[in-house]
């Protein structure tokens, strides 16, 4: 189960949990598998933003042959707190193998509506990294 953690997310110093109006940015995101050191096909990826009344669903893809989701969500991101979920005990299964992290929660900001947010993901049965790319 999802730990909420309430009003961890301050955008620009203020404490407003739910997201300012979008503009152009997207969020692209990109996953590779640090045991065969090439990227994570097929996995599935979730987007929630951050809510006054909680976390609220913004999108659901899978990644293509290449690891990659070219834009998750919607059309404009705006700045506000997100999470992403990858659903590693359902990707590791289809490679007949186990996952300590049945399921990996990335949350992050975005400072500025319009940003262009990139996410990058190393991931492995036991261990995984995030980091903003690119």
């Amino acid at each position: 189960m999802p730990v909420d953690r309430g009003g961890f997310c301050r955008v620009n110093g203020d404490a407003a949990a739910s997201v300012s109006e979008p503009d152009d940015g997207h969020l692209s995101v990109h996953v590779l598998d640090t045991v065969t050191g090439g990227p994570a096909p097929r996995l599935a990826v979730a987007l929630e933003s951050r809510s006054d009344a909680g976390w609220r669903p913004l999108g659901r893809q899978l990644t293509d042959e290449d690891g990659r989701i070219d834009r998750l969500g919607p059309e404009a991101v705006s700045a506000g707190c997100y999470r992403l979920m990858l659903d590693t005990a359902a990707f590791f299964a289809s490679r007949r193998s186990s996952s300590f992290f049945p399921e990996v929660v990335i949350a992050f900001k975005v400072f500025s509506p319009g940003e262009n947010v990139h996410l990058a993901v190393l991931l492995g049965p036991f261990a995984y990294t995030a980091y903003r790319g690119s």
